[in-house]
């Protein structure tokens, strides 16, 4: 098929001018019976929009990831704060460094002392020795619940046998404190071993 340009030259369907024609004018075609636009570069200063969607993806990419960062950066502050705040409460409070018996000995006779040693000033509030069975031996203290760095109660004679001594206390800044602490009185010769009632508890 042919077509007409608008002189009326006729064109074939590649829009070339047959003999006698003239080309066809500038972004026109004769494809058919009419004519259309051909399809060109896009004019100057105006960007495709495949190529617009695209940079606007990745534009909010790079938001995104800005966000990111940043969130992160503060959930670390925040984190460092709160360590930076709790290990400094917890360094203020007073604490145990050791007991006399140590935790788990086996000693060969009752001890004369049952003491605790704390690293800042502690006021022993309560202390309380038991046997396996629940029963409480009384502890004789001088402190008269002043702070202490080091605190002593003396037990009565002990049979052979474990024991448990508990005891609660407040810090130097008023913090409540609690702990425990057990031995075991394993005389060499049982015979020996003082056998008594236990008292009440102190």
């Amino acid at each position: 098929m042919h077509a007409l340009d608008y002189g009326g030259r006729i064109m074939d369907r590649g829009g070339a001018v047959r003999a006698g024609g003239h080309p066809p004018p500038p972004g026109r075609t004769g494809d058919g019976p009419g004519f259309r636009r051909r399809q060109g570069p896009p004019p100057a200063g105006r960007t495709p929009r495949a190529n617009r969607a695209t940079r606007g993806r990745s534009g909010a990419a790079r938001r995104l990831a800005r966000s990111t960062v940043a969130a992160a950066g503060s959930s670390f502050a925040f984190a460092f704060v709160l360590v930076f705040v709790f290990a400094g409460a917890a360094a203020a409070h007073s604490r145990p460094e050791a007991t006399a018996p140590a935790n788990g000995e086996v000693v060969a006779e009752a001890p004369p002392v049952v003491a605790i040693s704390f690293d800042e000033p502690m006021r022993v509030t309560r202390i309380e020795l038991t046997n396996a069975d629940g029963d409480a031996f009384a502890l004789e203290r001088t402190d008269e619940m002043a702070p202490v760095t080091r605190f002593e109660a003396t037990p009565p004679p002990l049979p052979a046998g474990r024991y448990t001594v508990k005891w609660r206390g407040l810090s130097a800044d008023g913090h409540p404190m609690s702990g425990r602490f057990s031995f075991e009185v394993r005389p060499r010769d049982p015979a020996r071993a003082p056998r008594r009632t236990p008292p009440g508890p102190a």
